[in-house]
């Protein structure tokens, strides 16, 4: 149950892997670490650099029948198998037609920073999809089952149908360890509630999210979890990883900005002891070097990564795509359950 999940937040644990493959647990302890002085100027707010938030238009009326659990499964056997599959097998051409943009985005990410994929075999897949008379049409897929390495293993996945006729896509994906599932033992269990008379809280965990992040790049240290918010180890790691960027940049005599936006939600699906909502969140970077000495990244590419160009800038652009899954308890609580992506993209000038 959700309740149970979310209460215990040393055991939720993102969906990363280290260098070894491994998908990282929980455990990552509180950021201590003292602020880094600087007394340059940095960049402004990359803004402009950020896609705007285009809801899918709600206008096109769905018939009767268009989402039934038969259709759910159906999903899963086919659009969810392939992609799987793509996922598992850096298919690049798999992926591309079953899931969306923002998917493949945060995938290579995801694949940027040496992370791997999931095993594809599930041992029990439980859905959710609220009553919607209009497209897209949304629903949820938890499937469990175990790592390479023989952990339990959950996968928390959204899917779309953005208009009759048009595929479903897979729209939204992260995973998680050492942490029961949302439906707990359940296996084929169908929830079509639509929530309407619990807590909406988690309809801003997205923005609220972003605002969180970028406060913590602003003041170079661990902000107050958001009210209402649970602490999570999840939340903990991704906060500790963008603080650590923020603070190499600035320990090599760099300046930074961030900014970022919550440019994509899906329906809200009911579970047990609570709600889950996704979302996709994008990021743009922004790093500068204020001496004229230039940032260098090697013929290598050993000091920013395989994304960039050899060669040396006075600017480095980094844009990153992260999907995530949060909770909310039915006394309104927030968890984030996980985070998935990264960089995708990045551009010296």
């Amino acid at each position: 149950m959700l309740a149970v999940a979310v209460a215990v937040a040393s055991v939720v644990a993102v969906d990363d892997r280290d260098s070894t493959g491994t998908l990282k647990s929980s455990g990552v302890a509180p950021i201590t670490a003292p602020p880094v002085s600087t007394t340059l100027a940095g960049p402004a707010p990359p803004t402009n650099l950020l896609p705007p938030y285009v809801p899918a238009p709600l206008n096109i009326k769905a018939s009767p029948g268009s989402l039934t659990p038969a259709v759910e499964q159906r999903v899963i056997r086919t659009t969810w198998t392939t992609f799987a599959t793509a996922f598992a097998t850096n298919d690049l051409s798999g992926m591309q037609a079953t899931s969306t943009k923002e998917v493949q985005r945060a995938i290579a990410g995801n694949f940027d920073c040496g992370c791997g994929a999931w095993p594809t075999a599930n041992t029990a897949i439980n859905y959710s999809a609220p009553a919607q008379d209009s497209y897209p049409l949304y629903f949820m897929a938890e499937m469990s089952g175990r790592d390479y390495d023989g952990t339990p293993l959950v996968k928390e996945v959204a899917f779309m149908q953005a208009a009759p006729n048009q595929p479903w896509l897979v729209a939204f994906i992260g995973a998680y360890v050492n942490s029961g599932p949302i439906f707990g033992t359940a296996n084929n269990q169908f929830v079509t509630a639509s929530g309407d008379t619990m807590s909406d809280n988690v309809i801003n965990a997205g923005s609220e999210l972003a605002d969180y992040l970028d406060q913590a790049d602003q003041t170079n240290t661990q902000p107050p979890t958001p009210q209402s918010w649970y602490t999570t180890d999840v939340l903990t790691e991704i906060t500790q990883d963008t603080l650590s960027g923020h603070r190499t940049h600035l320990s090599d005599g760099f300046q930074d900005a961030y900014s970022r936006r919550d440019i994509d939600q899906s329906a809200m699906f009911v579970v047990p002891g609570g709600k889950v909502q996704f979302a996709t969140m994008e990021t743009a970077i922004v790093v500068i070097d204020p001496n004229g000495r230039g940032i260098v990244q090697p013929q290598d590419r050993s000091t920013w990564g395989n994304l960039l160009a050899p060669g040396t800038y006075h600017q480095i652009v980094l844009h990153l795509t992260d999907q995530e899954c949060f909770g909310e308890t039915s006394t309104g609580q927030i968890t984030l359950q996980t985070s998935f992506g990264g960089d995708y993209s990045m551009t010296g000038s």
